[in-house]
């Protein structure tokens, strides 16, 4: 799909989430794509915001729609607020970015 899109003369705006450590095999596989990187910006903080401002809504449809014995683990996948991704990310553990691309 993004080589299509970006051999058509258009972007490809790719968004993904890494573990820390996993940051620089992430960062060099894409350096070593066919495609030119025009743009990159690490967003963990605006996903930060996002998970906090549908942490309620989140818990609430965990709340109706999950067995109570998988609402543990449903909470801590969606990213509601004190959930084990909410935290991995609001630590710097876990790292959103975004990137731009287009052909050279």
């Amino acid at each position: 799909m993004w080589l299509v899109c970006c051999a058509l003369g258009g972007h490809f705006l790719y968004v993904d989430a890494r573990w820390r450590d996993q940051v620089p095999d992430w960062a060099a596989a894409l350096a070593d794509s066919p495609v030119l990187m025009i743009a990159h910006e690490d967003i963990s903080v605006q996903s930060l915001r996002g998970m906090e401002k549908n942490s309620q809504l989140n818990r609430d449809l965990i709340s109706r729609h999950v067995p109570a014995l998988f609402r543990g683990v449903a909470r801590d996948g969606a990213g509601t607020r004190g959930g084990a991704l909410y935290r991995a990310l609001e630590s710097g553990e876990f790292v959103r970015r975004m990137y731009c691309f287009t052909t050279a």
